[in-house]
């Protein structure tokens, strides 16, 4: 059974929020729910790798906190700082929706970024 204590909890859930994402995606779907999926997904990726690496962690949606933790416990993760400021930065417009400012060109780079970040992560297990 998966727990919250595990990592395999985190990148099974993680999953689900990448596949709810591009299951919207491709129907054309709200833009912020998309956005907001993959954020979610790449959040509880990043948890799940603390757990991996025996880091505790905050319960936070702050995925530029989440990925200080690993890399400074783990410089094999330095390399996606850009991808994962850029992904954060919808963080406050995903929290407080205003739709009319997040766009289906917005949702694309999301995706873009959730894959690139995704990659890089899967080299670092």
């Amino acid at each position: 059974m998966l727990n919250d204590k595990t990592p395999e909890y985190w990148f099974t859930i993680s999953k689900h929020d990448s596949e709810s994402a591009l299951s919207l995606f491709s129907i054309n779907g709200h833009a912020d729910i998309i956005i907001y999926h993959f954020h979610q997904a790449v959040e509880k990726q990043l948890k799940g790798f603390c757990i991996k690496e025996s880091i505790a962690f905050p319960f936070v949606h702050d995925l530029e906190r989440l990925y200080s933790l690993l890399c400074k416990n783990n410089p094999e993760y330095i390399g996606i700082d850009k991808e994962i400021i850029i992904l954060n930065s919808f963080s406050n417009e995903l929290r407080y929706p205003e739709s009319d400012y997040l766009s289906i060109k917005d949702a694309m780079q999301a995706k873009k970024l959730f894959e690139t970040i995704s990659s890089f992560l899967a080299n670092c297990k």
